[in-house]
């Protein structure tokens, strides 16, 4: 496992050595449960050796360096002993999640905690103590919010340490250390600075989908499902949370059945119809698409709203360069509305707006409908 995770993480990022640090990605390794016995030293020499001799299945150069890797230890924080602990920022969304969650339900994680730890106390074999300490470091980091921001701060401070040295992160998160790297993540906004998050071992996990690169989808059990995925780009701005302005920051999926080449293009969210966009979904068997406004000011007329359509990147059905027309002229066998507002009208069953779609050849979606192509 530790060869393919070096053979993911060198095989575009480090293959140029450069006298000067600066820019070049350091490996921040977040290790997993049940690591309060052992040395922090031993862990990361063994972690060095893995990705160096997995850098080495791919190439000869020397592609990592002893000062490329460093570790987050937060073993010692979980321990029940230890006193260690912070909160999270009132404006932080872990401190918002946390104030959410069923007091007795935290309660009830950390008498189990504590539970184990007096266990511990009595029990004569070091291997018992150990799985014991690490059940009840469990408990620690799910029941009590300041261990668990205590925690997450040594990925921060990983992390800003190499942003001080100028240099790229590709986190590598095992087990455990997979939820505290995930969890701190999630509530940072710079995080394009970590290039990379590889997690192992762990129920926290994610399949990169590259725009414009088919990828089969698979089961849980890692076997093909006949169904290969395509993600493109759609026209659409960021949104509202986000810092930047990528392409890619709404797409649409092209899903193929790979036996029968059939085509199926799903696009919940469009800001605007382009030639390439019409021209890839004309080679659609299916095709949903965004239907969530009929009209542009459908909201500000309705006086619930100060945004158009278009301002929240939704093409509008109805009106001057909507969708409606410009689908209709599609040669896809099934055309069809999806993600409709509860404030579209098409919605009525007998309204002149649903009476326009059906006439134009398309179809409103509705909960439970099949389609075999």
């Amino acid at each position: 496992m530790l060869r393919v995770l070096a053979a993911l993480a060198f095989a575009t990022t480090l293959a140029l050595p450069t006298e000067d640090d600066r820019g070049r990605p350091v490996v921040i390794l977040v290790h997993g449960r049940a690591m309060l016995d052992r040395d922090t030293a031993a862990t990361r020499k063994m972690w060095l050796n893995a990705l160096t001799a997995g850098g080495k299945s791919i190439t000869a150069l020397p592609l990592l360096r002893d000062r490329d890797v460093r570790v987050v230890w937060y073993a010692d924080v979980l321990d029940p002993r230890s006193s260690a602990g912070c909160d999270y920022a009132s404006s932080d969304a872990r401190a918002r999640r946390n104030a959410t969650i069923d007091p007795d339900l935290k309660a009830l994680v950390a008498t189990v905690g504590s539970l184990f730890d007096m266990i511990t106390s009595v029990v004569a074999d070091t291997e018992s103590i150990s799985h014991l300490r690490a059940l009840s470091a469990d408990a620690s980091f799910l029941g009590d919010s300041r261990k668990r921001c205590a925690s997450e701060q040594r990925v921060g401070d990983a992390i800003d340490a190499a942003r001080r040295d100028g240099r790229p992160v590709i986190l590598v998160a095992h087990s455990l250390g997979s939820l505290v790297a995930y969890d701190y993540l999630s509530a940072r906004s710079d995080t394009g600075l970590v290039q990379r998050f590889i997690t192992v071992g762990s129920i926290v996990g994610a399949t990169e989908l590259r725009l414009d690169s088919p990828q089969t989808l698979r089961y849980r059990d890692g076997s093909p499902s006949g169904i290969a995925v395509e993600a493109f780009a759609v026209a659409a701005g960021p949104p509202r949370f986000s810092q930047r302005h990528d392409i890619g920051h709404t797409v649409g999926m092209m899903l193929r059945d790979e036996e029968s080449g059939r085509l199926c293009a799903f696009v919940p969210a469009c800001g605007e119809l382009t030639p390439s966009l019409l021209e890839r979904f004309a080679r659609a068997d299916v095709l949903l698409f965004d239907g969530t406004f009929w009209k542009d000011d459908e909201l500000i007329a309705l006086g619930i709203g100060d945004r158009t359509a278009r301002d929240m990147d939704h093409l509008p059905i109805s009106g001057p360069g909507g969708s409606l027309a410009q689908l209709a002229t599609l040669p896809c066998r099934h055309r069809i509305y999806t993600h409709i507002n509860n404030t579209n009208p098409m919605l009525v069953e007998r309204s002149p707006e649903h009476a326009l779609v059906e006439r134009a050849g398309l179809t409103i979606g509705v909960d439970g409908m099949e389609i075999e192509v």
